[in-house]
């Protein structure tokens, strides 16, 4: 059902490239958004790198996320996130890379899109 309250930011990490429906959720956070809200997104690129880091490196080699956790055809583009967005008047205004150290489990922003990333809208 359909959410009634709305908010001033909306955080979604790490969650939409798990859904068979990510149009729905892009939907439902847009429309929960108050005029000037910011929603702030971090998913997973459906990149090369992506596929070699986050499947065949963290799940099937190093063991650090079960295997199966992740399906690579569920990554999302970071153009195919802005169209989706773009659809309820947001704007981006911020994007950055995201590494996250297999070690330590540290987390950096850098300027790398291309594995993890995350972006930051504001509702018009």
């Amino acid at each position: 059902s359909p959410i009634e309250k709305k908010f001033d930011v909306i955080l979604c990490f790490e969650l939409i490239e798990h859904l068979d429906s990510p149009e729905a959720l892009i939907d439902n956070c847009c429309r929960s958004l108050n005029k000037n809200g910011i929603f702030v997104l971090s998913t997973l690129d459906r990149s090369m790198i992506s596929f070699i880091q986050n499947i065949l490196l963290a799940e099937d080699l190093l063991d650090i996320i079960e295997p199966g956790t992740h399906d690579f055809n569920q990554f999302l583009r970071p153009s195919e996130i802005n169209t989706l967005v773009s659809k309820h008047n947001l704007n981006l205004f911020s994007m950055s890379g995201l590494y996250i150290d297999p070690l330590t489990y540290e987390v950096s922003l850098n300027d790398n899109h291309f594995a993890n990333y995350i972006m930051a809208f504001r509702k018009d």
